[in-house]
This record gives C-alpha cells, sequence and structure tokens, in this order.
C-alpha cells in the first residue's frame, strides 16, 4: 500500500512548478507531452494552476512523481530550492519499491533473489549466481526460443541510441545489450526510462516480449528493468553490441562487394560534384532537386 500522500505531493508540486521560469516550463511541457500528457499548445495561468492536480489524476502519484523528477533533471532543477521539495517523495517511492537494505534477500514471483544494486565491480557473488538457474536466460537461448516468458535476462548495456519519435507520435529508443553468450537489439517504448538507462551498466529485464521477425527485444510499461551488479562480458561479444546501434566503418572496397541494403558508414574524401538536377519523384510526383558526388577512400571510388 501506497504511503505517499496525494495531498502532500500536490502541493509539493505547485510550489516546485512555481519555481520554474516561462523557458523551463516550455521544457516541462514538451516533456509531458512526450510521457502521453496532453498539453495545449499555450500555457495559461490555468493550465499552470491545475497541472498538479491533473497529474495525479491521471498518472497517480508514484507515476507522477517520477515524470516530474525526470522533468527536473532534464531542465535542469537541481538546485535545493527544488530538490529539497522533490527530494523526500523520490526517497519515499525508492523505499516503498524495494530501496531499503534488508538481511533477508527478496525474491520475485518467479522465485528469483533480488541482487543489490551496485554500478561497479561486484566483491561478491556474481549477481547472476543469485538467480535460480530454472528462471535465468542467456540471450543465446531467448534468441533460440523467441520468448522471455517468466525467465530473467541479465545484461550489459553497450550502446544506446538517441530518442526518435515514430509517425504515430510514440516515443522509443534503442539499446545494443550483451551477457557472456551473445547480443540482441532492444527497443525501449517511452521516454521515462531514457535518463536512468545508462551505457556501461548492467540490467536486470524481467516481462519483455520478443518480437520474433526481428529478433528485437521489446520494452514497455509492464516491463520490468532495474540496475544491477556488474560481470565479465567477453570484448569481441561487446564489440557486436556496439554494431546493432552504430554500423562499423567499412572501406570503398568492402562496400563493393556487400549485397544491396546493408546499413554501413563510410568516412571518404568528397572527389567530383555534380551539377544540381531537377527530378520528378515517383511517388509523389513532386520535382525534387538531386546532386551526385563521389567519394574516394584510396582503396576504391564510388
Amino acid at each position: 500500500m501506497s504511503n505517499i500522500s496525494e495531498d502532500e505531493w500536490r502541493d509539493a508540486m505547485t510550489k516546485i512548478f512555481e519555481k520554474l521560469d516561462d523557458d523551463q516550463y516550455r521544457k516541462m511541457k514538451r516533456i509531458l507531452t512526450e510521457s502521453g500528457y496532453p498539453s495545449p499548445n499555450k500555457i495559461t495561468s490555468k493550465f499552470k494552476r491545475e497541472l498538479p492536480k491533473n497529474l495525479i489524476q491521471k498518472f497517480g502519484a508514484e507515476k507522477s512523481i517520477r515524470l516530474v523528477n525526470k522533468a527536473m533533471k532534464e531542465i535542469p532543477r537541481n538546485d535545493s530550492g527544488v530538490q529539497n521539495l522533490l527530494r523526500p517523495f523520490v526517497d519515499k517511492l525508492k523505499k516503498q519499491e524495494g530501496g531499503e537494505t534488508s538481511s533477508q534477500p527478496k525474491t520475485d514471483s518467479a522465485g528469483a533473489e533480488e541482487p543489490e544494486q551496485n554500478q561497479g565491480a561486484s566483491s561478491g557473488p556474481s549477481p547472476q549466481k543469485m538467480i535460480n538457474s530454472d528462471v535465468k536466460i542467456t540471450i543465446r537461448d531467448l534468441k533460440a526460443s523467441g520468448d522471455l516468458g517468466q525467465k530473467v535476462l541479465f545484461v550489459k548495456v553497450v550502446e544506446k541510441s538517441n530518442q526518435y519519435q515514430s509517425k504515430n507520435k510514440n516515443v522509443y529508443f534503442h539499446l545494443g545489450v550483451a551477457d557472456e553468450t551473445d547480443v540482441i537489439k532492444v527497443v525501449v517504448f517511452g521516454s521515462e526510462r531514457f535518463p536512468d538507462i545508462k551505457t556501461g551498466h548492467f540490467y536486470i529485464i524481467r516481462d519483455a516480449s520478443m518480437d520474433r521477425q526481428e529478433n528485437v527485444l521489446m520494452v514497455t510499461d509492464t516491463t520490468k528493468m532495474s540496475e544491477t551488479g556488474s560481470f565479465e562480458v567477453p570484448s569481441n561479444v561487446e564489440l557486436e553490441a556496439e554494431k546493432l546501434i552504430f554500423s562499423p566503418v567499412y572501406s570503398i572496397r568492402e562496400i563493393q562487394s556487400f549485397e544491396d541494403k546493408k546499413e554501413v558508414s563510410v568516412k571518404d574524401t568528397v572527389g567530383k560534384i555534380g551539377v544540381i538536377k531537377s527530378m520528378q519523384m515517383k511517388a509523389t510526383q513532386m520535382m525534387k532537386d538531386k546532386q551526385d558526388f563521389e567519394l574516394d577512400d584510396g582503396t576504391g571510388s564510388m
């Protein structure tokens, strides 16, 4: 049961928002919009006055605390005037979600012990050894089975993309993750997790679904993803995880041997530059300008 008072949190939010200037309010409105809150085009006094109440009504106390905390980090408002109002509720939320230490190991419904968070090297046993073998799954086995199910996946985030927006305005970003066996691309939907997921850190993933056709793991609002202690990942496996997000740089000689539509990066010198020509686009029948140029890197030109 939540021990967070909605009335106290609404009053604290009101005081926090009163400290924002117009530019900071606009930044916060953008963050709220990305998170699914229908903000008006114009910021009115009524919008400001009713925002704390409306955020609690739409998201609840806990989720609105996470959202405001995220917004204050991104604006940024890390000064004591704001943080002294916000921090007590963030701390309560962490304790409520299991942030307190205990002499007894915590377990989830699948019987997996929860390792303590550790952003650096672990001095104790590997966090993976704290998980019962019947609930743990490796990336290699996940890709073979095509389903995470009730299993627990340990990964290292090797690469992280920027945030993107789909045609239907959904925000998402990509991760290239690895374990000791293999790599997989992860799509994280929503913007709330973006500032908290960091490259080089280690995470436990539960309740994620697989896109079997694309061989991609999908992290949604219902997915549980928490930071854990470090473990060994072979350097060659990490290199493959990097390639999931950023394509490697190839020479022109190598590119010319590839099949069509392979994603690559090149680092070359621009040679001949053609004149601008107008051409008609087949799909839209509109006229567009086109300009060709030549690349040369010493191994070939194209």
